[in-house]
């Protein structure tokens, strides 16, 4: 279920098109995650400042429930933000990365939760 929102003052035509495909990819390479089950969502055009500039810049959350510590976060950060800064066209100076760990019982889906759909997968 990882969610990955990415926030940034670039203008959409000048980001490569296959952004959300590399996000899956690597997404789902190294969270051990489904493809289907992985949401991207690129807000391009915003009105942003980093350090009081407002040259390009981004900010992006992945949030998944999925045991986040320094260790993994650390491994994420250097797998995702090079591809993500070259697609976008940004500095890694002008660039943010967060971890959201979020539980099953707290995340909705199909109606419910994910926890909810799990215990039905499991007991049918």
């Amino acid at each position: 279920m990882p969610e990955i929102t990415i926030q940034t003052n670039v203008s959409s035509d000048k980001i490569a098109s296959d952004l959300q495909e590399i996000v899956v990819e690597l997404v789902s390479q190294h969270l051990n995650k489904p493809k289907a089950n992985i949401c991207v969502t690129v807000l391009t055009d915003l009105w942003m400042s980093f350090g009081e500039s407002e040259e390009p810049c981004a900010c992006c959350t992945v949030t998944s429930i999925v045991d986040f510590n320094a260790e993994t976060c650390e491994k994420l950060a250097a797998l995702l933000m090079p591809p993500l800064q070259k697609a976008l066209g940004v500095s890694g100076t002008r660039f943010y990365l967060q971890f959201h760990e979020i539980t099953a019982g707290i995340m909705g889906f199909q109606g419910t939760t994910v926890k909810v759909v799990r215990e039905r997968k499991q007991s049918s």
